[in-house]
């Protein structure tokens, strides 16, 4: 059976997976109700990396038109433990072009519901192997103070860290681990995007080229 949907035949021979994001105030499901364009975003990122059959095609587009502006580009995956890291990097992989990336990916780790410290480190670890193969780069890793902290700390401190603190206080890291760029404030404006984004201080004795990728 297949279903026409905006000129694209959908083949149902087999299951489909539809994410649903609930974002207004009557939402039948509190907990799936997403109140800034944040919140919005990471969640639709997690479910297109996590197996999501229809997603948005404009990630193609953006990436596309992006580089064609002369932006360099890369991507982005919120690491979840709803799922298993294997599987997590094959729905990756099945959107992500490694010979398309001008910037290493970057992982992004603030969020824990399911695993012991030990079972999420041990679990990120299998991810970090598996994404560093194939774009023979080591990662940028994203997280939040508290979370690094209480999770992360002593183990992963040989990658470069971008560690959010919306703070005038610079992240302070329990291990004594030193960060590459600190994520100091999510309320910025820059002329020509309509939203707030989020603005990034790069260490002051390294430079942009950390985050390049060499294909």
């Amino acid at each position: 059976m297949t279903i026409n949907c905006k000129g694209e035949l959908i083949d149902f021979s087999t299951p489909k997976v539809m994410g649903v994001l609930n974002i207004t105030p009557d939402s039948f499901y509190d907990g799936g109700r997403y109140t800034n364009d944040k919140e919005l975003l990471n969640q639709t990122e997690k479910m297109l990396t996590e197996g999501a059959t229809f997603i948005d095609n404009r990630y193609k587009i953006n990436f596309k038109e992006a580089k064609q502006a002369g932006f360099r580009v890369g991507s982005y995956h919120y690491f979840s433990t709803t799922s298993s890291p294997e599987q997590q990097f094959k729905n990756f992989m099945r959107q992500v072009d490694p010979r398309a990336q001008d910037i290493i990916p970057m992982i992004d780790l603030e969020e824990n519901k399911n695993w012991s410290k030990e079972e999420y480190v041990s679990n990120l670890k299998i991810f970090l192997h598996l994404i560093e193969e194939q774009f023979k780069s080591k990662p940028l890793l994203y997280s939040v103070q508290g979370f690094y902290n209480t999770y992360i700390r002593n183990d992963f401190n040989s990658y470069h860290w971008n560690i959010a603190r919306y703070n005038i206080k610079k992240p302070h890291l329990l291990d004594k681990n030193r960060w590459s760029l600190w994520q100091f404030s999510d309320k910025e404006r820059i002329k020509g995007i309509k939203k707030y984004v989020d603005l990034n201080l790069i260490r002051n004795n390294l430079k942009i080229d950390i985050i390049m990728l060499n294909n």
